[in-house]
C-alpha cells in the first residue's frame, strides 16, 4: 500500500485539453486581440458587412486549428500501452495481474504475447533472453537481443543502468517479438506461463515511453504566432504611423467645422493599419493547410505555431550508414593476408563500381578456417521465426562466408570443409570500445576466441603485426571502403564453468591478425539529389558516422557535401588532409 501511494498506478493519463481552454488561449493572443479591436473600429466608421465577415473568418479559423490540435493530441495519446493482465510474483506465489497495478521492484513474468502487447514498463531482464522490437521507441528498424544479467560477463560487478541499459533492460512501449525461458537446469524464480522472469525498474511517466511523452507534450515552451522580430517591425512601422496620425490631427482640427469624433476615428485606423488586417487571418489559414498536410504524412504537431520556424532550419544532420547509404552492404574481400589490393587496384575505385562486385584482397571462401570462423562467429545476430536480423554489416559477412546460423546460436559451413561453432559468450559492441568478441566451442572443450573492431583499436592486440597493417586499411579507407580488423586466438581445452569466467581482457590480447574486412556501402538512389536541392536551397549540409574519417572523406566527396580538402584530426595521430 506504500509502494502503491508513493509510485501511483502504471498508466500514462494524459487529459484531453477542453475546446473552449484551447480556443481562449488562442482568443488572447495579441494578434487576435488586436484583430477583434479592428473589426470594433471598422463597425464604428459603418463598414458592417466587411466587419462581420472578418470576424466569422478569423473565429472559424482559430476554431479549425483548435479542432486540429486536439485531434494531433488524440493521436499521440494512443501512445500510451494499453493495459493488460500478466504473471506477477507477490507473497510468494505467482499470479495474474492487471499491467496498471505493476509497482517499482516486483517480479513478473514478460515474453511474446499471442495479442503482441506493448510492455508495459522497464524491466530489468533477470533469467531468460529476448528479441525486442523498440522501433517505436528509438526508430531502429532492426530487433534488439537483450540478455539477462545472470549471464554478466562479470558476475558480482556492481550494475550501471547508463552502461547495461541497452543490453539487459526492456524499455517501456516496445514488443517482445520472441523469447527463450530460463533454463531448467538452473535454480531460481521460474514463471509458470514458461516466459522470461523480470524485475520491474520504472513505471508510469518514469518509464523511457513516458519521458518521450512529456517531452513531446510539456518539454518546450507554447509558440503562438508572434515572435519577437514581428514585434520590432511593427513598432518600427508603428513610429511612421504616429507621425502621419499626428499630421491628420492637426491638420483636421484646424478645421472647426469638422467632426472630431470622426477625426479621432479615421487617426485610430490609420495606427491600427500598421498591421494588415488581413494577416492574422492569412497566418492561421497557412498554418492549418500545413497541419493537414503534415496529418497525410503521418506527422503529428501539438504547437501548430511551431510550423513557420521550421523555415529557420538552416543546418541538415545525416548519418551515413543506411540513411545516405543503403543498408545492402557488400563484402568486397579480405585484406592485408596478401598483396593482391595493390596489384588488382592501382586506380581507387568509387563506389558505384565497389557496388559491382569487385574485389578488393581475397574472396572470402578462400581465406583460411580461421578468418571464416571469425565471419561467422563474431557477430549478435538472432533467428527470429526462421529470418535472421541483426545488423546488416553482420548478416552480409555472414551470406559472404556462406556459413548458416541455427538455433542455440550455433553456426555451420554449407560448403567445403564442414565445420561448426556456437556461441559461449558474447563481449557485445561497445561504441566507446571500438570492438566487439565472442568466445565459441569448436568440440565439446575445444575453443576460440574471436574480435573485430576498428583497425587502429585492434592493432595493440595483436601479437604480431603486419609491417603493411596501416599503409593496408588506411588506402582503403581513402577509396571509400569500411574496414574492420579481424583477429583470434585458441583458448585450448576449457570447462563451461572457466569459459563464463572469462574477462573481456583476457580475451582481447595477444590475437593472431586474420586479415582486414572489405565492406563496400553503396550510395542510396536518391542521395546525390537531396542533398544537391539542400545545398541550392542554402543549406548547410553535415554528415555524421562513426566510421573511419577517412571512408567519412570519400563518401563526403561524393556526394558533393564539400569539394575542397578536408582536415582529419584525432587524438592518436598527427594532422593530415583527405582529399
Amino acid at each position: 500500500a506504500s509502494a502503491k501511494s508513493k509510485y501511483g498506478n502504471n498508466k500514462m493519463e494524459v487529459a484531453s485539453p477542453d475546446f473552449w481552454l484551447l480556443f481562449k488561449e488562442r482568443a488572447t493572443a495579441p494578434f487576435f486581440v488586436f484583430q477583434v479591436f479592428c473589426v470594433g473600429l471598422w463597425c464604428l466608421d459603418e463598414y458592417w458587412y466587411y466587419s462581420i465577415f472578418t470576424l466569422v473568418m478569423l473565429v472559424s479559423f482559430e476554431a479549425i486549428l483548435v479542432k486540429q490540435q486536439q485531434r494531433n493530441l488524440s493521436e499521440i495519446r494512443k501512445m500510451g500501452t494499453s493495459p493488460w493482465d500478466l504473471q506477477v510474483y507477490r507473497c510468494g506465489r505467482w499470479q495474474k495481474m492487471s499491467s496498471v497495478e505493476l509497482l517499482p521492484g516486483d517480479l513478473i513474468s514478460i515474453g511474446r504475447s499471442k495479442e503482441a502487447n506493448m510492455v508495459p514498463c522497464d524491466i530489468l531482464l533477470l533469467r531468460g533472453s529476448c528479441i525486442v522490437d523498440e522501433s517505436m521507441l528509438t526508430g531502429e528498424s532492426i530487433p534488439q537481443k537483450k540478455e539477462p544479467i545472470e549471464n554478466a560477463p562479470v558476475p558480482g560487478e556492481a550494475l550501471s543502468l547508463e552502461r547495461d541499459m541497452r543490453l539487459h533492460v526492456i524499455s517501456g512501449g516496445t514488443r517482445v517479438v520472441q523469447h527463450t525461458p530460463p533454463s531448467r537446469s538452473r535454480t531460481g524464480i521460474r514463471p509458470t506461463d514458461n516466459g522470461c522472469t523480470g524485475y520491474v525498474l520504472r513505471t508510469g511517466f518514469n518509464t523511457s515511453q513516458g519521458r518521450l511523452l512529456r517531452t513531446i507534450l510539456f518539454g518546450v515552451k507554447r509558440v503562438t504566432a508572434n515572435n519577437m522580430e514581428a514585434f520590432f517591425f511593427i513598432l518600427f512601422l508603428l513610429v511612421f504611423a504616429i507621425m502621419a496620425a499626428s499630421y491628420v490631427w492637426v491638420k483636421g482640427t484646424e478645421n472647426p467645422e469638422r467632426n472630431r469624433y470622426k477625426l479621432f476615428l479615421e487617426c485610430t485606423l490609420i495606427l491600427t493599419s500598421v498591421v494588415p488586417p488581413e494577416l492574422p487571418i492569412e497566418l492561421s489559414l497557412a498554418v492549418n493547410s500545413s497541419l493537414v498536410s503534415l496529418a497525410k504524412l503521418g506527422i503529428f504537431c501539438t504547437e501548430p505555431f511551431r510550423i513557420p520556424f521550421g523555415g529557420k532550419v538552416d543546418v541538415c544532420c545525416f548519418d551515413k550508414t543506411g540513411t545516405l547509404t543503403t543498408d545492402n552492404l557488400v563484402i568486397q574481400g579480405i585484406a592485408g593476408l596478401d598483396s593482391s589490393v595493390d596489384k588488382n587496384h592501382p586506380e581507387p575505385p568509387s563506389s558505384a563500381a565497389a557496388a559491382e562486385g569487385k574485389q578488393l584482397g581475397l574472396p572470402v571462401h578462400q581465406t583460411p578456417f580461421e578468418t571464416q570462423c571469425v565471419l561467422a562467429t563474431c557477430h549478435s545476430l538472432n533467428l527470429l521465426d526462421g529470418e535472421i536480423v541483426g545488423d546488416p554489416l553482420e548478416k552480409a559477412a555472414l551470406r559472404a562466408v556462406d556459413w548458416t546460423l541455427g538455433k542455440g546460436d550455433s553456426v555451420t559451413a554449407k560448403r567445403g570443409r564442414r565445420a561448426n561453432a556456437r556461441i559461449q559468450q558474447r563481449f557485445h559492441f561497445s561504441s566507446q570500445l571500438k570492438r566487439m568478441s565472442v568466445v565459441s566451442a569448436l568440440t565439446q572443450e575445444s575453443f576460440i576466441a574471436c574480435v573485430k573492431g576498428a583497425p587502429e583499436v585492434l592493432k595493440e592486440m595483436f601479437s604480431r603485426v603486419p609491417s603493411s597493417y596501416d599503409s593496408t586499411y588506411t588506402k582503403l579507407s581513402r577509396r571509400g571502403a569500411r574496414v574492420l580488423a579481424l583477429g583470434y586466438k585458441y583458448l585450448g581445452n576449457l570447462s563451461m564453468r572457466q569459459v563464463t569466467e572469462l574477462k573481456r581482457e583476457d580475451v582481447e590480447r595477444e590475437l593472431v591478425f586474420a586479415g582486414f574486412i572489405v565492406i563496400s556501402c553503396p550510395l542510396k538512389e536518391d542521395s546525390k539529389s537531396n542533398i544537391r536541392c539542400l545545398h541550392e536551397s542554402s543549406h548547410h549540409v553535415i554528415m555524421i558516422t562513426g566510421d573511419n574519417p577517412l571512408t567519412a572523406c570519400h563518401v563526403s566527396k561524393e556526394l558533393k557535401i564539400t569539394s575542397k580538402k578536408v582536415l582529419v584530426l584525432t587524438h592518436d595521430v598527427d594532422v593530415g588532409f583527405c582529399g
